[in-house]
């Protein structure tokens, strides 16, 4: 295995621990729902500005 192929998967395994440790919570901040789908945090923003995606502001931060 070259050390490319390693680097990769490991960045991959670590993604997907990440994103299963976050999809057993049920409350996200922007930052960890970005994480989790993908998505740039910039595009959640416009997606519940526009009433897309379910979410709420608590002490005017977005979760």
């Amino acid at each position: 295995m070259t050390a490319e192929l390693k680097q990769y998967m490991d960045e991959r395994f670590d993604r997907i621990e990440t994103a299963t440790r976050l999809g057993a919570k049920e409350v996200l901040t922007i930052e960890e729902a970005a994480l989790l789908t993908g998505y740039k945090v910039k595009g959640l923003y416009e997606l519940t500005s526009t009433k897309r995606i379910p979410h709420y502001k608590k002490n005017g931060r977005l979760y």
